[in-house]
């Protein structure tokens, strides 16, 4: 994570402005449920977080797309965490968590009775490119 953060601070000042983007192209290799039942995993996403409205630290929102499904998401820095809702129910995050390594979460919020909540967390390795 010092790596990416360093780079990103390295950037020139138009590579950090709005419009900047970041690809991951990233292999799930586990996937676990909120009850910490864990499997191996073979899938991989292609993520691209685009900056939409920033302020210096990088707070604000950004567009991001998986599989090419975008969403509008929240974001707390320029490295994430990046959070943002599909549909009614559905709240999923991304999460760098090194130089090679990000968290997924995917957590379906329908209220007991109709589906009971649930989420799983995905471990991913990437290659990240700017």
């Amino acid at each position: 994570m010092r790596f990416l953060i360093l780079a990103l601070a390295a950037c020139p000042a138009p590579m950090m402005a709005e419009g900047a983007r970041m690809t991951l192209s990233c292999e799930v290799q586990t996937v676990c449920t909120q009850d910490g039942a864990c499997k191996t995993a073979q899938d991989r996403r292609e993520i691209t977080v685009t900056p939409n409205n920033i302020d210096a630290s990088g707070l604000g929102t950004y567009g991001v797309v998986i599989d090419g499904k975008g969403n509008e998401a929240k974001g707390l820095s320029r490295t994430g965490p990046f959070l943002w809702q599909i549909g009614s129910y559905q709240i999923q995050t991304l999460t760098l968590t090194g130089e090679t390594t990000a968290l997924m979460i995917r957590q379906d919020t329908t209220p007991n009775g109709v589906v009971a909540p649930n989420a799983a967390v995905d471990f991913l390795t990437c290659e990240v490119t700017f």
